[in-house]
């Protein structure tokens, strides 16, 4: 059952860098989309999230595998979401670490007991936020939006990716924070240029 639930996971996640890898140029015909990841890139990504997940699952960990959301960007995990203690989200972290191909791991946990309720506020402003933000970049001619990863928690958007140049990262962001909404952005976005991408 365990390995069902792993492989389906594998597949949706190679499913959604489907746009990441190809896109559509017409309704008819698909080309590969301009993006700093290469296809191969994009499923060693893909490849680690699902493995973080998995090992949330194997562990019996399921608060941390229904709670905690996994963005993986050439290698560098963004974990959000929220536990009941810190003790998991230190194991969370741990997890994701130990993965083969980690070569970072950004820590946006928040620690909320399970008396706070309800952890996620109001879903709908969330999505509203999320579509709003890939709308913009997608038809910002001056953006790439393939290179973009948009995760909004409780009107906080987490952003990762590669961005062209710092005047693209200075359009991106300033996109974000005008948008009505948006209470804060965490940004985890690295420039094209940045020396640091081939860190191992």
């Amino acid at each position: 059952m365990l390995n069902r639930i792993i492989l389906s996971l594998f597949v949706l996640l190679l499913t959604n860098c489907a746009p990441v890898i190809l896109g559509a140029a017409t309704s008819t015909t698909s080309v590969i989309v301009s993006q700093e990841r290469t296809a191969g890139d994009a499923i060693d990504d893909a490849t680690i999230t699902v493995k973080i997940k998995s090992a949330f699952l194997q562990r019996k960990l399921s608060e941390l595998f229904a709670s905690i959301n996994v963005i993986t960007t050439e290698g560098r995990v963004l974990l959000t979401g929220s536990v009941p203690s810190i003790e998991l989200k230190d194991e969370a972290v741990a997890i994701a670490w130990k993965q083969k191909g980690v070569k970072d791991v950004f820590d946006e946990l928040e620690v909320r007991e399970k008396t706070d309720g309800i952890n996620i506020k109001d879903p709908a402003i969330d999505s509203w936020i999320t579509t709003q933000l890939e709308t913009k970049f997608l038809f910002n001619k001056e953006i790439k939006s393939v290179n973009y990863n948009i995760k909004t928690i409780n009107q906080v958007v987490y952003l990762t990716g590669i961005a062209q140049n710092q005047q693209e990262l200075d359009r991106v962001t300033d996109i974000v924070n005008s948008l009505e909404r948006v209470k804060k952005l965490v940004n985890h976005v690295r420039l094209k240029s940045d020396s640091k991408r081939d860190k191992i």
